[in-house]
């Protein structure tokens, strides 16, 4: 496959969080790991749903990480040392099918928002606020249309929201899809590496690679193909929770489009986020921390954090 062909990928499926594997574009010369474990594996519900958390024996603010496609709860684990032990509950989740949660029978954007509704309503978080990462940012947005007000205190998306009336397309997912059945890890792999310079250290792009390679390859195809067709539009109107955007700067945030269905919307569009598949919780962990307690700070203006 040309690298070309790559980029044309990439671009067009981009906003669904396709292109995570750039967050491997990073300083450090060794993968993105955790400085320390997560207090508490949480397995809750009938969903077969994972995730970990931090920080539950205190009462703060609750963030819930969704990660994107292909992604797993272990992306977020810089972000949640970044923020701190002493001012947040954090948890990040495993969607299904990835990591180490269950897959379900369907796979499109409405079904995986109704297994995460359910998991988070099983697991009685205190009013959490949803971040989502990429295909992640879909299914909080799906979720806040199920849940609403009082059970969710808001949204804030990464890498999200640029213009919800750009239709996805459909042919390009297909293609993905094709060459993934095909040949996983040799469709995988090489995708992966094409989205990084070359000067990125070896073991930051291996440690990446691998986290996709380990991926069902069925299920991912699976939540790939149900995307085909999806409009997040109807999901939008329904949502009446303040949502809020980090956006990077190499594609402009149609702001306009989105307050005709989000009103309250805001976006920060941040220069540390650079090009399409660069993931702000594993770029620059401590940046993304502030980016995001910003945007948590504009629906809560009264509290200092």
């Amino acid at each position: 496959m040309q690298r070309h062909r790559w980029s044309q990928w990439v671009v067009q499926v981009a906003w669904i969080g396709l292109a995570w594997v750039a967050p491997a574009c990073v300083s450090d010369t060794a993968p993105p790991e955790p400085q320390r474990d997560a207090t508490q594996v949480l397995r809750v519900g009938s969903g077969g749903l994972v995730a970990e958390r931090w920080n539950p024996e205190i009462e703060a603010p609750t963030l819930v990480f969704l990660p994107g496609w292909c992604e797993t709860r272990r992306f977020w684990a810089p972000l949640a040392e970044a923020l701190g032990s002493d001012r947040w509950n954090l948890v990040a989740l495993d969607l299904p099918g990835h990591g180490d949660s269950l897959e379900i029978p369907e796979a499109d954007p409405g079904e995986m928002a109704r297994a995460v509704s359910d998991w988070l309503v099983a697991a009685q978080l205190p009013h959490p606020t949803l971040v989502g990462h990429g295909y992640g940012a879909t299914i909080a947005l799906e979720v806040a249309a199920l849940l609403g007000t009082p059970d969710l205190d808001g949204v804030i998306v990464l890498h999200a929201l640029y213009d919800p009336t750009e239709p996805l397309d459909s042919g390009a997912i297909e293609a993905m899809a094709v060459a993934l059945e095909a040949d996983y890890a040799g469709t995988i792999e090489p995708f992966a590496r094409s989205l990084c310079p070359s000067n990125v250290p070896r073991p930051v792009v291996d440690w990446v690679a691998k986290q996709m390679l380990l991926q069902h390859p069925l299920a991912m195809i699976a939540a790939l193909r149900g995307l085909e067709g999806w409009d997040l539009r109807p999901a939008l109107a329904r949502v009446h929770v303040p949502v809020r955007a980090i956006n990077g700067a190499y594609k402009a945030t149609r702001v306009d489009r989105v307050r005709k269905l989000l009103p309250d919307f805001q976006v920060q569009v941040v220069s540390w986020t650079r090009g399409i598949g660069y993931a702000p919780m594993l770029q620059d962990p401590a940046a993304c921390a502030q980016a995001l307690v910003a945007a948590w700070a504009s629906f809560h203006p009264a509290d200092p954090r």
